[in-house]
């Protein structure tokens, strides 16, 4: 990761069985860490790095009531043909 953590963002990690998230950022004079463990279900996540690396604020809003918007349709594939 090769981002500025006083950059004011709000850092987001998964444990690997998506139970757990946290979310980390800078404020001022210190860090926020807020964690929120599932008793039930998992929550949505990107599979892979690329998918992770940035997301929007309503992503995040989508994220955290559980809407899988990573998999929320797969990409369209077109041939071009003569």
């Amino acid at each position: 990761m090769k981002q500025d953590p006083f950059s004011g963002a709000v850092f987001m990690f998964c444990n690997s069985q998506r139970k757990l998230l946290k979310l980390i950022w800078w404020e001022t004079n210190g860090f926020w860490i807020a964690q929120k463990t599932l008793e039930k279900g998992r929550w949505p996540w990107p599979d892979t790095v690329e998918q992770a690396k940035e997301i929007k604020l309503d992503e995040v809003i989508m994220l955290l009531k559980g809407i899988d918007f990573f998999c929320a349709y797969e990409p369209l594939k077109y041939e071009q043909f003569d």
